[in-house]
């Protein structure tokens, strides 16, 4: 009898371990399956959010291979636009033409929703700077964002200065305070 117990306690035991491998087993596969998944995700994320040019998929591994991170590759990037779109806007408002109006106007519904992405800031109060009248509900929306009035050009704040004196007023009166003590 005690054979028995012996055998019974080895087959236990046999079980348990084996038991213990699978979960070993089934854990590192969870794991594995885990970081495919990952892996997948970031891919994904990297397909559908970065600069889709087919020219320039091949050189992502190049620019890898130097160093060059990829935020900083795809910032110079947006500067480079950014600055292409600036010069566009700037030739579109020196040319009189009520088709150049609408399609500033255009621009400004479609980019105002950006105003407060700092990198994109600029493009958006460019293309305000060259409108003659711009919309109440945009110039409200500088009004009550300090940073965004600061950074206007005084084209948009004249817009601003016809519906509200006492702001201007207060940009005014420094600049006479100081003119009277000198």
């Amino acid at each position: 009898m005690v054979l028995g117990r012996e055998s019974d306690e080895i087959q236990c035991s046999l079980w348990f371990t084996r038991k213990l491998q699978l979960t070993k087993l089934s854990r590192v596969t969870c794991y594995l399956i885990g970081l495919a998944k990952l892996k997948a995700s970031i891919m994904t994320g990297q397909l559908q959010n970065g600069i889709l040019l087919p020219s320039l998929r091949p050189s992502l591994p190049f620019l890898d291979l130097h160093g060059i991170r990829r935020l900083e590759f795809h910032q110079a990037i947006m500067e480079d636009l950014r600055d292409r779109l600036l010069q566009r806007v700037s030739e579109l408002a020196a040319k009189p033409d009520k088709n150049n109006l609408k399609t500033l106007n255009d621009l400004l519904t479609k980019s105002f929703p950006v105003v407060n992405v700092k990198s994109l800031r600029p493009v958006v109060l460019c293309i305000m700077q060259h409108l003659p009248k711009i919309k109440q509900e945009y110039l409200s929306v500088i009004v009550e964002n300090k940073e965004l009035y600061k950074e206007s050009s005084v084209e948009v704040k004249q817009q601003i200065w016809q519906d509200n004196q006492a702001l201007f007023g207060d940009e005014v009166s420094p600049l006479l305070s100081k003119y009277i003590d000198d």
